[in-house]
């Protein structure tokens, strides 16, 4: 909400963050404290034997290894709340906490994914679940490719949701109500567990429109102007534009001062402003030596 409002406020075009500042790294410490105790609960309170990876006849111990397995998640998450803190104090490559958020992400989902269990109820929604840990990885990853596409922050936020909510409805299933779930030997429940997280989708998906809506009759202004994906998704995009508007007005300003050639030449250009105007500026920019010319040779 906090984004929504600067952003719409004061005007500027939108730019995803793995986190958003305020007057305290919340985010990131909650990230780097939180996991310890996941962990700790983990190997330590949710079974006496601690380390106990080994049988008496020394294979691996089955029992605990689903353990081993949610408490491997928790380090990514440690690691990328390290680098936003860092990106505080250290000028980082653009895109780099995202890069690291969907890290965490894609290492919960690879082990949620390579979670076995022998109930095949338990076999499915679990398998749901990593869905929506895959769904969190890939919104994030298209955050770091474009910076400026609410879309793919939306996306997180809606997997972000779907997670909880189906780890919610994962314990109603299997611990508050298992009866009509394991009881069933017409395969029912597992039919019944898809469609329990397609309506949550669909919930969701209504409930994050609705607060979009919502903030837009609040500050009475259109989103889309102030959200829209501009061309280019590099940080500097903004300032970038200012500079190729800036170098076309200087054209049009020296154009004025030159005789009937140079205005032959300008009504070659590119309409200053237009979009071909810019990609020719840009690649300019990017090739210093490079010099373009019209059809009769005259450089342009």
């Amino acid at each position: 909400m906090r984004a929504f409002r600067c952003h719409v406020r004061e005007g500027s075009h939108y730019k995803s963050r793995a986190w958003w500042p305020g007057l305290y790294a919340i985010e990131p410490l909650l990230k780097i404290f939180g996991p310890p105790i996941g962990i700790l609960v983990e190997l330590r309170l949710d079974h006496s034997e601690f380390l106990s990876l080994y049988c008496n006849d020394g294979r691996f111990s089955l029992q605990n290894m689903h353990n081993y397995q949610h408490a491997a998640s928790y380090p990514a998450f440690i690691v990328s709340g390290l680098v936003d803190l860092l990106g505080t104090r250290v000028r980082l490559p653009p895109g780099t906490e995202q890069a690291f958020l969907s890290l965490a992400f894609g290492v919960e989902a690879f082990l949620m994914t390579a979670h076995k269990k022998h109930e095949a109820l338990d076999a499915t929604v679990h398998f749901l679940l990593a869905l929506t840990m895959w769904a969190c990885t890939l919104c994030t990853l298209g955050e770091m490719l474009a910076r400026h596409s609410v879309l793919a922050t939306a996306g997180r936020a809606l997997s972000c949701m779907m997670q909880g909510m189906w780890l919610i409805q994962i314990g109603q299933i299997m611990h508050t109500t298992p009866k009509p779930w394991k009881v069933d030997a017409s395969m029912a429940g597992i039919m019944l567990a898809p469609v329990l997280f397609a309506m949550l989708i669909v919930l969701a998906s209504v409930l994050l429109f609705a607060l979009y809506l919502v903030l837009q009759w609040w500050y009475g202004k259109s989103l889309h102007q102030h959200m829209r994906l501009p061309f280019s998704d590099s940080l500097e995009e903004i300032e970038f534009q200012n500079r190729i508007q800036g170098n076309g007005d200087s054209a049009n300003e020296d154009s004025d001062t030159q005789g009937s050639d140079n205005e032959d030449r300008q009504a070659a250009q590119p309409k200053a402003g237009s979009r071909r105007h810019q990609l020719l500026k840009t690649f300019q920019l990017f090739t210093p030596g490079y010099e373009t010319k019209d059809k009769g040779g005259h450089l342009v």
